[in-house]
């Protein structure tokens, strides 16, 4: 079997549902109640509900799953979300446990709004891990940032530390939930905390390379863009919260400072490719090298970069 852990907060609707798709012949269910207010009473498709005493975050009870389940293979399941069919769930476990290759994380594409997602590399869903390579590699989620990109971090680093093996099989679909917090306050905390979200589980992904003995300086610098990216478009988009992106961008750039390397700034990457589609909505110029040599030595956010040159 597989051990699924599902997090779970003020949804009992959505766990339901989900509860309701699951293959218990493949999944021994784990709900990780983060200190909801509508506690999640015993259902008879989970195999266990654990509590703990303060809100912490989805990536919080992920990890807090992990350390109170023992398959060999884990896998993580929002509440509200559903797995397609308990016909492909089996698939599923007949995979993982005739894998030929001694994969580490095996990753199958899911449905969000419909649309078929194949692009997974730093997304939670559709993805099972082999535990004694998480325990082995020391991957565990972000403590400082549970809240948000908590499954990015995570998940870039099995990627840097592991070959993924990727399947055509979709699994899951996501489904958004109309009371979310993105939803309920039109994305003001995604412009809010995306950036310095972005910046802690990145710093706790290079820190986990690094303890595995793997240069991370490529990484370091895909990642200076990837918070460039994030800081323009909330300039573009969101300008009311352009200080807080900045200071959240800063958490990363004062981190590396003297290891961002220009020279590993690779013009083609697709966030530049985005970064292109704000250039007339903002009032600073979109220049890549320009941005990170400046960031290293302003400690407060230039001015220049709010005016038009």
């Amino acid at each position: 079997m597989i051990d699924l852990i599902i997090p779970y907060y003020n949804n009992p609707e959505g766990l339901a549902r989900t509860l309701d798709s699951i293959n218990r012949d493949v999944f021994y269910v784990t709900v990780v109640d983060d200190n909801s207010t509508i506690y999640p009473y015993y259902n008879p498709n989970a195999d266990q509900i654990l509590r703990y005493n303060k809100n912490r975050g989805p990536g919080y009870a992920r990890q807090w799953g992990i350390t109170k389940t023992y398959k060999p293979f884990i896998m993580f399941i929002d509440a509200g979300d559903i797995f397609l069919s308990k016909e492909v769930q089996q698939q599923l476990l007949e995979i993982v446990e005739d894998d030929l290759y001694e994969t580490d994380v095996f990753s199958f594409p899911y449905y969000h709004k419909d649309n078929l997602t194949k692009d997974t590399d730093n997304r939670m869903h559709g993805k099972i891990y082999k535990r004694e390579f998480l325990y082995e590699k020391g991957i565990t989620f972000c403590a400082e940032s549970s809240y948000m990109n908590e499954d990015i971090g995570f998940n870039r680093a099995c990627r840097l530390l592991t070959d993924i093996n990727f399947f055509d099989i979709p699994v899951i679909k996501q489904i958004d939930e109309e009371n979310s917090l993105t939803n309920k306050d039109d994305g003001a905390a995604l412009y809010q905390k995306q950036t310095r979200a972005l910046s802690l589980v990145s710093i706790h992904t290079v820190e986990t390379c690094r303890e595995n003995n793997i240069n991370a300086d490529i990484e370091i610098s895909q990642i200076a863009i990837a918070l460039y990216y994030w800081f323009i478009r909330c300039a573009a988009e969101r300008p009311e919260f352009i200080q807080e992106a900045w200071s959240g961008a800063k958490v990363f750039y004062d981190y590396f400072k003297d290891e961002i390397k220009p020279n590993l700034l690779y013009v083609g990457t697709k966030f530049i490719t985005k970064c292109i589609q704000y250039k007339d909505k903002i009032n600073f110029p979109i220049n890549i090298l320009h941005f990170v040599h400046d960031i290293q030595l302003n400690e407060i956010i230039p001015n220049y970069y709010l005016t038009k040159i």
